[in-house]
């Protein structure tokens, strides 16, 4: 009980936390926004091409269709005393893969479902706040290698969509998101969605975090 009462003093810090971290996410991915809507890049959906990018902090390796932007919990000021850290991919798809860390063990059903929960609730905030037109298009708990997971599909505003994987791994918030353009027909579509199950799927954790 004491670490539910302990996450419940937290709450406001880690909502603030998670506005922030989609608020940038939203924000820039509008800032990217083209004239016309792009079809994904060669690069993006060359799989093959795609590099590791392995994070020895949030101890993680992800596929980028190239080398990500990172920033460390030392390059930002801590929120609550909570570090974030985050690799970040633009083309005309965008590409997050970012942690929060907690000193508190986030796996007991009842708390992953709040932090869950809340990073739902956060994102949606967020976008509706950017005027986004946020519209969730499906909702699914999973599992993941052993840890509580959630898998959303956002629909947004200019036919655009987000596809989104939180993960509560221990004392780590993992949060994965694909924002996609609007598609040009079918092929493109299947393609894009291709491209974001393949980003999400591409995550792993290090044998010392699992």
């Amino acid at each position: 009980m004491r670490l539910i009462e302990t996450l419940v003093l937290r709450r406001p810090q880690l909502i603030l936390l998670l506005l922030l971290l989609f608020g940038a996410s939203v924000v820039g991915a509008s800032q990217a926004r083209r004239p016309t809507n792009a079809h994904p890049s060669q690069g993006d959906s060359a799989f093959a091409r795609w590099v590791e990018f392995k994070s020895k902090e949030g101890k993680f390796t992800i596929l980028f269709p190239d080398a990500p932007k990172v920033r460390t919990p030392d390059d930002d000021e801590p929120i609550g005393g909570l570090l974030m850290y985050y690799a970040t991919y633009q083309s005309s798809i965008k590409y997050s893969a970012i942690y929060i860390e907690y000193p508190e063990n986030l796996e007991a059903p009842v708390v992953a479902k709040d932090v869950l929960d809340r990073a739902r609730d956060a994102g949606i905030a967020a976008s509706a706040e950017a005027q986004e037109r946020p519209r969730i298009l499906s909702e699914t708990d999973i599992n993941f290698e052993g840890h509580p997971a959630r898998l959303l599909r956002i629909a947004m505003s200019g036919g655009r969509s987000t596809w989104c994987k939180f993960i509560v791994v221990k004392n780590r918030f993992y949060f994965l998101e694909v924002v996609l353009p609007k598609p040009h027909g079918k092929t493109s579509g299947d393609e894009a969605t291709k491209i974001a199950r393949f980003f999400l799927d591409s995550f792993r954790l290090t044998p010392e975090t699992a």
